[in-house]
């Protein structure tokens, strides 16, 4: 008989506390959160900490493979097929390719100064059109995760201002980089080869709040069928912008124009 599993993604701060207990071995609720995802219906994976730590990859994919393999005994947690995960979805279309990365720095950086201030309600047209407008220049698709959080941001999400911190002084590498794991995970269950061995039911596992929000916010078949196929729906619904208010029909049509 055919056994589907539950894939379950690892973001890197999940790592660090496993790799903290199996070196001291204090219990802590994070550690019973995780030991809780110890089923034999489930498989780990750790698709995202290869992505956000890109020196030395190889080193990587081996290290924290043999960290889930150790702190797991009843899942799946096969090292190769892991590893491999890692690998295709570093290599999807949409992330390191073709200095898309670059890209996504320069639209960063291109509204930052805009969504770091103060606004007035009579600002909020003009900032919008100007988001839409620096993704546009930039080359990333309006519904792209790190366009709509921008999104959010202006329309006072706080999920979306604790992810990409603008109002901070931080290396934008780091919200990027958070942001492009809605592209992994997506990236990741499109595969094949995991899409007859999994139930669609993808968990991604993080000890950061706003990240965990946002992610959940995402509708990934949505995301996935532009990925795929060239769409442009718009992954994420009205409560997203929680002060879009009537302007929402508007801000939907011009994300999947």
């Amino acid at each position: 008989m055919f056994v589907k599993f539950h894939p379950v993604i690892l973001d890197r701060n999940v790592l660090v506390e496993i790799a903290r207990y199996l070196e001291n071995h204090q219990e802590t609720e994070r550690i019973q959160r995780i030991k809780a995802l110890d089923e034999p219906s489930n498989w780990i994976f750790m698709v995202m900490v290869p992505i956000e730590e890109r020196q030395d990859r190889p080193d990587n994919f081996e290290k924290n493979a043999a960290l889930v393999s150790s702190f797991f005994v009843n899942a799946q947690t096969d090292a190769a097929q892991a590893i491999e995960a890692a690998e295709l979805a570093y290599q999807s279309e949409i992330g390191f390719k073709d200095n898309f990365y670059e890209r996504l720095l320069a639209f960063y950086l291109g509204v930052k100064k805009e969504l770091a201030q103060k606004r007035k309600h009579e600002d909020f047209l003009k900032i919008e059109d100007f988001i839409v407008s620096q993704a546009d220049s930039n080359g990333i698709p309006r519904w792209h995760p790190i366009v709509l959080t921008a999104l959010g941001v202006l329309y006072d999400n706080n999920d979306a201002n604790k992810v990409l911190k603008f109002a901070r002084d931080e290396d934008p590498h780091n919200p990027i980089s958070d942001i492009l794991l809605i592209i992994r995970v997506t990236s990741f269950s499109m595969y094949p080869k995991w899409e007859i061995m999994f139930h669609n039911d993808l968990k991604f596992i993080t000890f950061d709040t706003g990240l965990s929000n946002i992610f959940a916010a995402f509708d990934l078949a949505i995301l996935g069928g532009n990925l795929k196929s060239g769409k442009n729906g718009c992954p994420v619904g009205k409560s997203f912008f929680p002060r879009v208010g009537d302007g929402w029909d508007r801000l939907r049509e011009k994300i999947e124009a």
